[in-house]
């Protein structure tokens, strides 16, 4: 079974494509949940909470396009490289990941070309198109209050890997309107960027992700208003 990632709003005039890796908590019925239950495929270790309806949201105000991948990471992570050992997940947070324990390489593979593949073929149809315009590329993810039981009270993010550009220009705004901002925290664009460092990076465009605490736009409202935000940050920027 191969899980088409969803593109919004293709056509879209603005000079900005959205990447969401970790939209969607579906497993598809072959894995039997990877052996956990709903309540638990419900919670971070599954997807980004809130990170679905802040692209979409941030695609309609800024009239631009936005990628969204439509399986669960558990199944195997878009914003991995393929060699990387947390590609797919054994254990998260602490909670075994049963269906990934005794993964074949086959089955590896598999998951590679059903679900990574075609994802970042979606976002090069979309952004290859656009490369003469020279777009921003952002990613949208949101991080977990508690993680390995330590508290987060961050309230947003800013990730970079070789070029901070858009990363400093969001990131000092978030701090002059008072919010508590990471600085490639609470994990680094160093560590886990790849999405951004194959379509930003390697296109020669400018890039960076943006994280919110997941309590924060877990539901339709904390998601219209820091879509809001980012957007209006966004209108606002100078020349980087």
């Amino acid at each position: 079974m191969t899980i088409t990632p969803e593109i919004i709003n293709r056509e879209g005039a603005a000079n900005l494509v959205l990447i969401c890796d970790h939209a969607a908590n579906f497993i598809p019925d072959e894995y039997a949940g990877l052996g956990l239950g709903e309540d638990m495929l419900a919670t971070h270790i599954a997807w980004d909470i809130g990170a679905e309806g802040v692209a979409r949201r941030l695609s309609g105000l800024l009239d631009c396009p936005a990628i969204l991948a439509r399986h669960s990471r558990l199944v195997v992570d878009t914003n991995r490289e393929i060699g990387d050992p947390t590609l797919i997940l054994k254990v998260s947070d602490g909670v075994r990941i049963y269906g990934n324990e005794k993964i074949s390489a086959k089955e590896r593979e598999r998951r590679i070309a059903s679900y990574h593949t075609p994802f970042h073929q979606a976002c090069d149809s979309v952004i290859g198109p656009r490369l003469g315009k020279q777009p921003h590329i952002i990613g949208i993810h949101t991080f977990t209050r508690v993680f390995g039981g330590v508290r987060r009270d961050l309230q947003l993010a800013v990730m970079w890997n070789r070029d901070r550009r858009l990363a400093d220009k969001f990131g000092a705004v978030f701090e002059g309107l008072g919010f508590s901002v990471g600085w490639n925290q609470p994990y680094s664009g160093k560590d886990f960027f790849y999405s951004m460092d194959r379509h930003g990076h390697d296109n020669g465009l400018l890039h960076t992700t943006l994280e919110v605490r997941q309590d924060l736009v877990n539901d339709e409202v904390g998601q219209e208003k820091f879509a809001t935000l980012i957007a209006g940050v966004f209108r606002d920027l100078k020349e980087v």
